[in-house]
């Protein structure tokens, strides 16, 4: 029975939070940016559907904090030089 996975128990963290389940989505390369190397409506779809999908935790993928560092096309990064209201 899948309830007896051990995988499939919450996870108590020292923090106090409690994961549903032990059941990890790994920092992968998305390569899924738009204008300027932020995230727009593709990256935001691909987490909201690895959110949804039960994960215990998720864990964001390469976010670049220079962007004359950028290793791949569709990295994305934080450019200190846009306004704040820009970055989401």
């Amino acid at each position: 029975m899948a309830t007896d996975l051990k995988c499939a128990k919450p996870l108590p963290l020292k923090c106090g939070l409690v994961l549903p389940n032990r059941l990890c989505k790994v920092a992968l390369a998305e390569s899924s940016t738009g204008k300027d190397s932020l995230p727009d409506e593709r990256l935001l779809t691909l987490y909201r559907g690895w959110a949804e999908g039960g994960w215990g935790i998720i864990m964001t993928g390469n976010v670049i904090v220079n962007t004359h560092d950028i290793g791949a096309p569709g990295d994305c990064a934080v450019d200190p030089n846009l306004p704040e209201a820009t970055i989401v």
